[in-house]
């Protein structure tokens, strides 16, 4: 039995269609990660400026 379990997911900014129809499914052990492009972004931006 999954811990976490998304099927057929959406993700829409106003017009935009971000993410269509993702599913995933982690098991009890599993480490899974899932990372947002702006957290990614600054932590790119902020080890280039030191």
């Amino acid at each position: 039995m999954p811990v976490i379990e998304v099927d057929g997911g959406v993700k829409r900014y106003r017009d935009v269609t971000a993410v269509d129809d993702v599913s995933l499914q982690v098991q009890p052990g599993q480490v899974y990660a899932l990372l947002r492009l702006k957290a990614v972004m600054a932590r790119t931006a902020s080890r280039n400026a030191t």
